[in-house]
């Protein structure tokens, strides 16, 4: 059963065992080739056994196979993010706004990149948007921290 791989592959990964995550999430990605949550499942894994550019890829194929997944979009910037490719996280957020406009963690995530980056500015403009499209408290507390970052 999927289930109790998938939650067999978060026992190992919260234990530190990310080889063992990775086969139990190996083993749920065949089972279920068209299900993202097993592949962001999978990249985590990697990404705990820094293997890094395995991750990208596995993350990669969750926007391929469901292109309106937010989760998918922060999954890979913050990848690239943390791997020194800030032009890349970058696009992976455009991409994610262009394709899921209205996902507010999605905007909470790049504003908190855009801050990062020293781009204060174009944080507080893709807030003001977000208070338009995607009203919610996260945006508020988004707001708040530009401010005291």
């Amino acid at each position: 059963d999927t289930a109790v791989l998938m939650a067999l592959g978060e026992h190992y990964l919260r234990r530190g065992m990310s080889a063992e995550a990775m086969a139990t999430y190996e083993q749920v990605v065949a089972l279920t080739p068209t299900e993202a949550g097993a592949y962001l499942a999978l990249a985590q894994a990697y990404g705990a056994a820094n293997r890094t550019d395995d991750a990208i890829a596995t993350v990669q194929q969750v926007t391929t196979l469901e292109p309106t997944l937010a989760d998918g979009y922060i999954d890979l910037a913050k990848l690239y993010r943390g791997a020194g490719r800030p032009t890349d996280a970058q696009a992976a957020y455009t991409l994610g706004m262009k394709l899921v406009p209205n996902d507010g963690p999605l905007y909470v995530a790049y504003c908190d990149f855009l801050v990062d980056q020293g781009q204060r500015d174009q944080a507080l403009t893709l807030l003001a948007q977000a208070d338009q499209v995607a009203p919610t408290v996260e945006m508020l507390l988004a707001r708040a921290s530009v401010y005291t970052k």
